[in-house]
């Protein structure tokens, strides 16, 4: 018993992951800006000298 994916299966796999990343990077952009711009934190790290 052996099912394989068809070309249509595929494609429409692929689309589906790309819509899914797409919503993922846009989500995590806002939150990168949202995080330095509003809410005022800093991307590098602080170093403190004793």
């Amino acid at each position: 018993m052996e099912n394989k994916l068809t070309t249509a299966n595929k494609v429409a796999y692929g689309f589906s992951d790309f819509g899914n990343n797409l919503v993922f990077v846009a989500a995590t952009n806002y939150l990168m800006f949202y995080y330095t711009d509003v809410a005022g934190l800093s991307l590098l790290p602080r170093v403190y000298y004793s």
